[in-house]
């Protein structure tokens, strides 16, 4: 506060106000003066940032409605557009979001109209102003980017494919990274300098030199050249042709056949899933490694795949028989040249049982003695189906369109699910009785082990430094151990006391209602309190319905004497709603497969996926984590029909 002293220090405090006033006045002018004139510096220079609020808004329309399309599988001047409004809409990081790299296109477009003067930031093309060759280096790049692998791979094949090899690959692999990573990330290291500041700081990226891209930009460029020149000296006819029909190669969607419109056919199929191959004069395979029988997967008739596939594809006659090894990456392919269907090939005596194949369990088998253990997978006679190809078609239309044909299934087999579907009550057979029995049985003979076990981990935490929480798990894990044992012997006879009543029913009789109660009683038993820890890993946790999964996942694949004794509703749901994996993953020859890892098409990069066999618990196929098997061999391999050169390789997740 300034203190007043007569009219003298009132003239001063008036003068320190009127000061102050002026000076407040001068630096709000100077603020004023220095934002007009920053505006018209950003009008001349063509970035003002209020273009208009109509023009943004619908920009951004545009934008979301390009984004529909692109989910949907875009054209390729749709995915241009979507490159352009990218760039226009520059509140946007490149790349960033749904429509992935579509931004490679105008930009590597621009990039060759900047020798003639032209500047992306002022000047990006649109797709109706391109020239013809411009426009197969979009298409081009497109194959490369927007995830169209099946004729990406297809394209590498022709002559001006095999010139751009090595940046394709290189392009195709960045498209992967980037929905399968941090799309944030990826962009920031293609577009920046690698000592600069972040991209996201910038007013724009500067594509007038190409010092500041990494490799993925220059590859993208170097294809617009070779394209570029490859046009010059070709007719424009050849020009214009040379992506447009790249891929006529067509593909196969392996499917159950109905049993409802099979049953004739039920036990001679011309294709079929599991079961035994028909291997005519070739002997049953075996290892390299340790000559221990290979596991056979599924035999394709040729003369029907070939009446769908291109002539020089597959074979027009015999069968082809795909094996696969225990455990080990290693595969066989017999091509079965016979005029009529051979007789079934018997399993080596020395052959390995299928069930805990390939690292997982699955299933407890259906077959409950060492006697009649399964040495081969479920038979189902299988479909051929043609999956729809052509531009715009991906593998997920192709899919949709699928679907209508063979309805597709979210979750795995399910007694509940079944039941719900058929709109029935269940209906109990002595399988499902003897299928639990043998898993409690499978109970007893680990109980040694499980005490085994809660000693190891009492003894282990004796060797701790005491504590309150120490000391409570030593006092739970003591009683625990002491109940464990005292019921041993108790669990055990009991377990053989259900096993025994369980095999005194019929196999494939419906139980009454009295059996049905005393199979829930018996349940009921086993998991009683002082059995928890031994019988833990075999118990049935989920609602008492699902214990018929195992016996519909039987009746499938068995005889007409079992399955006809299946409710009808039941039959018709098993037939018709299970001919295929579950939703994401399929059995397929040819095209383009799934792409788990990803690193199994890079590797194979050029070649033909002649078979696919996924995941698939109606064949017991428990391969690792939702896992896929693809049987891959060249073109050049497959022209000269040299099945002993294919390559198999597995990916799960």
């Amino acid at each position: 506060m300034w203190e007043v002293s007569g009219l003298d220090g009132l003239k001063s405090v008036l003068f320190e106000y009127l000061y102050a006033f002026i000076l407040f006045f001068l630096v709000f002018a100077l603020k004023v003066a220095a934002n007009i004139a920053g505006s018209a510096s950003a009008r001349s220079k063509g970035i003002e940032r209020s273009t208009s609020a109509v023009d943004a808004r619908s920009s951004g329309t545009e934008y979301r409605s390009l984004l529909v399309k692109y989910k949907k599988f875009a054209s390729v001047e749709d995915f241009y557009r979507l490159g352009v409004l990218e760039i226009k809409l520059q509140n946007k990081k490149l790349g960033h979001g749904e429509a992935g790299l579509a931004f490679f296109l105008p930009i590597t477009i621009s990039f060759l109209r900047e020798k003639s003067g032209s500047k992306l930031a002022t000047n990006v093309p649109q797709f109706s102003g391109l020239t013809e060759v411009e426009k197969e280096i979009v298409r081009c790049l497109y194959l490369a980017v927007a995830g169209e692998s099946d004729r990406f791979f297809s394209f590498l094949e022709t002559s001006i494919g095999a010139k751009l090899l090595e940046p394709l690959t290189i392009l195709h692999s960045t498209a992967y990274q980037l929905k399968a990573r941090s799309q944030r990330s990826l962009i920031k290291r293609m577009f920046s300098k690698r000592k600069s500041i972040k991209p996201a700081k910038r007013d724009f990226f500067d594509f007038t030199t190409m010092s500041g891209l990494e490799l993925e930009m220059y590859a993208a460029c170097q294809i617009a050249e070779i394209i570029s020149a490859a046009g010059a000296l070709s007719s424009p006819a050849e020009s214009t042709g040379i992506l447009r029909d790249i891929s006529k190669a067509r593909s196969l969607f392996l499917a159950r056949a109905s049993r409802l419109n099979s049953a004739e056919i039920w036990g001679h199929a011309s294709s079929w899933f599991g079961g035994l191959p028909r291997l005519g004069e070739h002997e049953w395979p075996r290892s390299a490694k340790d000559n221990l029988p290979l596991v056979f997967l599924a035999q394709i008739n040729l003369e029907k795949a070939n009446r769908i596939l291109l002539a020089d594809q597959v074979p027009d006659s015999g069968w082809l028989a795909f094996f696969i090894g225990h455990g080990a990456l290693e595969c066989k392919v017999i091509h079965v040249q016979s005029g009529e269907l051979p007789p079934l090939s018997q399993s080596p005596s020395d052959a390995s049982p299928t069930w805990g194949w390939y690292g997982n369990n699955g299933p407890l088998p259906d077959v409950l003695t060492p006697q009649d253990h399964a040495f081969s997978f479920p038979y189902f006679p299988m479909d051929l189906v043609p999956l729809p190809s052509g531009e715009g078609n991906g593998a997920n239309t192709a899919l949709t369109e699928v679907d209508s044909i063979v309805p597709s299934r979210e979750t795995f087999m399910s007694a509940r699910h079944v039941h719900e579907m058929a709109g029935v009550e269940p209906v109990y057979f002595g399988h499902t009785v003897q299928h639990y029995a043998a898993k409690m049985m499978l109970a007893a003979k680990d109980v040694d082990q499980v005490i085994a076990r809660l000693e190891d981990r009492y003894n282990n935490l004796q060797g701790h430094e005491p504590s309150d929480h120490k000391d409570r798990k030593i006092e739970e894990t003591e009683k625990l151990l002491r109940k464990t044992k005292l019921a041993r012997d108790e669990f055990v006879s009991s377990c053989q006391n259900f096993r025994d009543w369980a095999f005194q029913l019929s196999k494939w009789n419906r139980l009454d209602a009295e059996n049905v109660k005393l199979f829930r009683e018996w349940c009921s038993r086993v998991k009683q309190d002082q059995f928890s820890e031994l019988g833990s890993k075999y118990f049935h946790r989920s609602h008492f319905e699902e214990l018929l999964t195992p016996t519909y996942l039987m009746a499938m694949a068995a005889p007409d004497s079992v399955f006809l004794k299946l409710k009808k509703e039941i039959q018709v749901v098993l037939s018709e709603n299970y001919r295929r994996p579950t939703k994401y993953r399929r059995h397929q020859m040819f095209g383009q497969g799934l792409r788990v890892q990803g690193n199994a098409a890079m590797e194979h990069l050029g070649d033909h996926m002649l078979m696919q066999l996924a995941y698939d618990d109606i064949m017991r196929w428990t391969f690792g984590d939702m896992g896929v098997f693809q049987f891959w061999i060249s073109p050049r391999n497959l022209k000269q029909r040299k099945w002993d050169k294919v390559e198999v390789t597995f990916e799960g997740h």
